[in-house]
């Protein structure tokens, strides 16, 4: 029996309207504030629900404008000519430590598409959206340092993070055979 590995991959989630995010932790924010004087007068319960409301309005508008980029590792064979080819910078701590240019593998690892570094881009609702890693460097230039930085965890995490079997206490418990307990 032949024994085949797929690759590890990550899910990077990324709201393509940023704006929306600020507005939902506002709303959340007034919320958050509206039901604790709730707590102290009852009567004061008429803006709750609407906050709530448009709570979950801005949720929605979030998470409908939101693509979540599947990140799959590279063949080890293909990370080390990365790394090679991005030798660490003199006099960068984080290069020193990590062992590569921090600053330019992961635009080179998620733009390169032989293997393709992402995998797939769904919306939403699941549904695979067109996008080649040629479209990569385009798309990466509006995207914030926070936003990059989820990126280049989930590179670093599949290729060179530690692997471990998933293990679910929730699903062991539950399989567990109560009658010897």
């Amino acid at each position: 029996m032949a024994l085949s590995v797929k690759r590890a991959e990550r899910r990077v989630s990324v709201c393509l309207d940023g704006s929306l995010v600020a507005q939902y932790e506002a709303v959340t924010e007034q919320l958050e504030t509206k039901l604790k004087e709730k707590l102290i007068d009852n009567r004061l319960n008429d803006p709750v629900a609407a906050l709530q409301r448009e709570q979950h309005r801005l949720f929605e508008a979030q998470r409908e404008q939101t693509v979540t980029f599947v990140v799959r590792g590279l063949p080890r064979s293909k990370w080390d000519e990365f790394v090679e080819a991005h030798p660490p910078r003199e006099g960068v701590e984080l290069d020193k430590e990590y062992g590569f240019n921090t600053e330019t593998i992961f635009d080179a690892i998620l733009s390169h598409d032989a293997p393709a570094s992402i995998a797939e881009v769904l919306d939403a609702d699941g549904a695979l959206q067109e996008f080649k890693p040629a479209d990569w460097t385009e798309f990466s230039k509006d995207l914030t340092r926070s936003q990059f930085e989820r990126f280049r965890a989930a590179v670093t995490n599949v290729n060179a993070g530690e692997s471990a079997v998933p293990f679910s206490l929730t699903a062991f418990k539950a399989t567990q055979d109560s009658a010897g307990k």
